[in-house]
């Protein structure tokens, strides 16, 4: 990627005004130093952030999220309306995205999922990647903040997937690895998976001493499951009770060494939100589950220093696991799809990259994997079953503590 290239596109959108205003972000003194970014619409409807050493790589990640934000909201084709029972022969079905089970909700999943697939939803064409076929999808499951009334919810709404870049394919790769990355993350946490602690030596000395002097403590696990993508996540420890207490960052990469750097990237990104909005609020206090109703909350449950103990299962793991022992099944990324669906993960696309934003150089899309297990942020709409998930378990309990990534 040309960073200056890149950045005149975006300039040219602003000229235009069809770009929301960059401004740079807020630092708290005694937290390590990133350049910050945040990307606002004037009516403040649409936001994104970023962290990064990098001025310029900053300011793009800030500027692609928005362009993000607003494509999740505003969709590019009409909405067909049909049952599944419809056009089944054309559509993805909506219950692989149903992922509570009987014991969850105050309702039986067997009569939800006929609920759902009786039910006139909206839908609108993505491609299977797997063939390039087209292929109806519930709406839904594609924009975010967009409002369907009347419809039986299938899956919490989040973002994941969706990203921004200069080219549909890249674009699509990323959204299939963050959504690697959240499966990667859920399965383990929701099993209480004893993961391996990565060595933070030689070249991610400086990294982690340069937190240090701020008494934060970086502890990278790798999250990586049986697809053999490597995975990182990176708890961000504050017992100082000044900051959220846990900040976690996560990253599925083909190289692993960057995907750790951005995982602790990440966990600061999401610290410094978090603890702005903290003071900012006088110090709300979230004690348990039922108190989770907004994304900031979860992250102040975890501000208390009290809650690290419901993770010292982790943090009292020996470092055991090197870096450089760690490979990817993986080494193209034009072979993701093909390797996924050997791993029985379907693959599929939905193209919602708005005209202004097409015409400028950029492309914006959602990528979907029914079957890997979701990220979830609704407390009251837990996702706590995925086939994935069940093996591993093997039996086990879920681990119903909120889990602390947002």
């Amino acid at each position: 990627m040309n960073l200056e290239q890149t950045l005149r596109k975006f300039e040219l959108l602003e000229k235009e005004g069809n770009l929301g205003i960059l401004r740079r972000s807020f630092n708290f003194t005694d937290e390590p130093k990133f350049w910050q970014y945040s990307c606002s619409s004037p009516e403040g409807k649409y936001e994104s952030s970023s962290l990064d050493e990098n001025r310029q790589l900053a300011k793009i990640k800030s500027l692609g999220e928005y362009l993000e934000r607003y494509c999740l909201d505003n969709p590019q084709q009409e909405f067909q309306f049909y049952s599944y029972r419809e056009i089944k022969d054309l559509a993805i079905d909506p219950a692989l995205f149903i992922n509570f089970r009987d014991c969850d909700m105050n309702f039986r999943k067997k009569e939800y999922v006929e609920k759902v697939r009786e039910s006139k939803i909206s839908w609108v064409e993505g491609r299977r990647e797997n063939d390039g076929s087209k292929t109806l999808i519930p709406a839904q499951l594609v924009y975010v903040d967009f409002k369907f009334e009347g419809e039986p919810v299938i899956r919490p709404r989040v973002s994941t997937g969706a990203a921004t870049h200069e080219s549909f394919e890249e674009a699509f790769y990323s959204g299939t690895m963050e959504n690697i990355e959240r499966d990667s993350y859920m399965i383990p946490y929701l099993s209480k998976k004893q993961l391996s602690r990565i060595k933070l030596d030689g070249e991610f000395s400086d990294i982690m001493n340069y937190f240090r002097r701020y008494l934060l403590d970086l502890h990278i696990f790798e999250t990586t499951t049986d697809l053999g993508i490597p995975s990182f996540m990176c708890l961000n420890i504050d017992r100082t009770g000044i900051g959220p207490a846990v900040s976690v960052g996560l990253k599925a990469s083909l190289d692993p060494k960057e995907g750790i750097i951005r995982a602790v990237k990440e966990s600061q990104q999401v610290r410094q939100w978090i603890r702005n909005l903290w003071e900012q609020r006088g110090g709300p206090k979230v004690s348990c589950s039922e108190e989770i109703k907004e994304i900031e909350d979860r992250g102040f449950y975890w501000y208390d220093v009290k809650r690290i103990d419901e993770i010292e299962y982790l943090l009292n793991s020996p470092p055991i696991k090197d870096v450089r022992d760690i490979q990817s099944e993986v080494t193209d990324k034009i072979d993701l799809v093909k390797y996924l669906k050997s791993k029985n993960i379907d693959s599929y696309s939905v193209d919602l990259t708005a005209k202004k934003f097409r015409e400028a150089g950029f492309f914006v899309v959602r990528a979907m994997q029914p079957q890997l297990h979701p990220l979830f942020l609704e407390e009251t709409f837990p996702c706590f079953y995925s086939e994935r998930l069940e093996n591993q378990l093997n039996g086990r309990e879920i681990n119903k503590i909120p889990h602390p990534f947002m």
